[in-house]
């Protein structure tokens, strides 16, 4: 018999965000943030389908953008959200962009799968 399927996601999510890390210490944010937001979305569509809140076909970006703004979490996952689905910015179209915030979005989203996915049980998944 093997894992239950909330103990593969876990390990999955976990992998992604040890990938993660592992572009962030070679310097590699932008990849890092990539692993981040993958791995949060996959806690929200599982977060989303547990209370049939799946919207269709939505990539995981789009789920991410839903949750944040349907008021269903608390203010601070709202905040975690808010912080992964921001985008780079320029200060001069023709200079180089920049991350707008003091945040490791690795940690938001560690943090936001663990509470997501912290009432939820294996037949839900």
């Amino acid at each position: 018999m093997g894992a239950n399927p909330l103990s593969e996601l876990k390990h999955k999510i976990d992998t992604e965000l040890d990938a993660g890390a592992q572009a962030l210490a070679s310097g590699n944010a932008g990849r890092a943030r990539v692993h981040a937001r993958r791995a949060a979305s996959w806690a929200v569509g599982a977060y989303m389908q547990q209370r049939d809140l799946a919207p269709g076909a939505k990539r995981g970006f789009e789920q991410l953008l839903f949750l944040r703004d349907s008021g269903l979490v608390s203010a601070r996952n709202q905040q975690r959200l808010q912080h992964l689905t921001i985008s780079l910015e320029k200060d001069d179209p023709e200079g180089e962009s920049y991350w707008p915030l003091d945040v490791n979005l690795l940690d938001e989203a560690r943090i936001l799968a663990d509470e997501l996915l912290g009432d939820l049980s294996a037949d839900s998944i």
